[in-house]
């Protein structure tokens, strides 16, 4: 009587196990990328930053005045106030000194920021701000809306360019302003005093961390019933020191690095496993045996 070559026993096993095995390790490799590198890569819950710039700054109190010349250090300093989930509250603010240390001008505001997306929580800020505080991971060639310390307002950071700096690509906002108002009052005459700012943002796109930074702004007087410009009674210029693009050059390097290894390698090395385990089961075949009554005698023939 024909019989159907045998299947040793437990071979069924071994083929189940490598088939859940490379499951299990595809679907580890795509939870990796999905949920494992944001978590890993959000805004730290005791977030704090400092940067520092330096400048020059030209004023005259009056139109017929004469112009005042000093040297500026400007020092934004990022602190959070308090954490849960996944958003923080942070201090941040601009402190403007001369090269004395006498304070020409400083600010001080509270935004709420969500670790994930970078963006200011309208709901948790001592104002109801909207677009980035920080720029996010894998910024993007186009246009984004910030409002951080140095913005007096939700800003546009428009993508220009790209620039390869020591080996890193980094990408080019530029961004402008005008006509913000600069008196919380209206001076004598019915004038008032708006300013204008542009300047640069450099940002290491898969990081999303500013590189370098360049701004130069003015104030002047306005007719408040015309609408007339009058007399300029200010001029500036701020650029980040030498010190502090070279911290934030390792910082974005780090960072990059950092999220590299999260979406790229550990998924990678995860699907090599798979890999792996596939060809281990394609090479642990069944063995099959013929029946007893299928065999040959050669002896015999």
């Amino acid at each position: 009587m024909f019989e159907f070559p045998s299947v040793r026993k437990g071979d069924g096993a071994v083929k189940l196990r490598n088939l859940i095995s490379i499951l299990v390790l595809c679907l580890l490799a795509a939870a990796e990328v999905r949920w494992v590198a944001p978590l890993l890569m959000r805004v730290p819950g005791d977030y704090q930053g400092e940067l520092e710039f330096e400048g020059q700054l030209e004023q005259r109190p009056v139109a017929d005045g004469q112009w005042s010349r000093n040297y500026l250090i400007v020092r934004r300093i990022d602190q959070t106030l308090a954490s849960s989930g996944d958003r923080i509250v942070v201090q941040a603010g601009l402190r403007w000194t001369d090269t004395d240390g006498n304070v020409i001008a400083e600010s001080r505001h509270v935004y709420g920021v969500d670790r994930f997306t970078r963006m200011n929580l309208p709901e948790y800020g001592d104002v109801r701000r909207t677009g980035q505080f920080l720029f996010p991971l894998h910024t993007g060639r186009k246009t984004h809306g910030y409002w951080d310390p140095h913005s007096p307002g939700f800003r546009l950071a428009v993508f220009d360019h790209s620039e390869t700096i020591n080996g890193m690509e980094t990408y080019v906002f530029n961004f402008s302003t005008t006509g913000v108002d600069q008196d919380p009052g209206v001076g004598p005459g019915r004038v008032t005093v708006r300013g204008d700012v542009a300047g640069k943002l450099w940002i290491e796109p898969a990081s999303g961390v500013l590189t370098d930074f360049t701004a130069q702004g003015q104030k002047y007087t306005v007719d408040v019933d015309s609408g007339a410009r009058g007399e300029e009674r200010e001029h500036w210029r701020l650029q980040m020191t030498s010190a502090t693009k070279t911290r934030q050059v390792q910082h974005a390097r780090a960072t990059r690095n950092a999220l590299a290894l999260l979406e790229l390698g550990l998924p990678a090395l995860l699907l090599v496993g798979a890999v792996i385990a596939l060809c281990v089961g394609l090479r642990s075949r069944p063995k099959v045996t013929a029946p007893a009554d299928l065999r040959v005698d050669w002896d015999a023939i």
